[in-house]
């Protein structure tokens, strides 16, 4: 199981800029095991988020789904409001580089 903490942004700070990062209902799983089943967040701008979990919840599955690095089963993952979720290389490098 993995958790999540974050901080709130004052509401003097909210914006109408897409969240950084957002899964929505996202489900991987290897070998026939769930990994992350129906996760949903999003991280906006300014905004730092906690993840916690056992080794083996699916930590480094979760950034390296953020990063295009592994695709989901079901759901999407948005980066900078794009939908990466089963975007191509060439174009994950254009969004990447604007994390930067």
């Amino acid at each position: 199981m993995i958790a999540f903490y974050s901080t709130e942004m004052p509401e003097t700070m909210t914006s109408p800029i897409a969240p950084v990062i957002e899964f929505d209902h996202v489900t991987i799983g290897f070998g026939g095991e769930p990994v992350l089943d129906d996760v949903s967040f999003a991280l906006e701008p300014g905004e730092t988020k906690i993840v916690l979990g056992t080794a083996g919840a699916g930590k480094s599955v979760l950034l390296k789904m953020a990063m295009g690095l592994l695709e989901a089963d079901e759901g999407t993952i948005r980066v900078l409001g794009e939908d990466i979720t089963r975007m191509k290389e060439d174009d994950l490098f254009a969004v990447r580089q604007q994390l930067e």
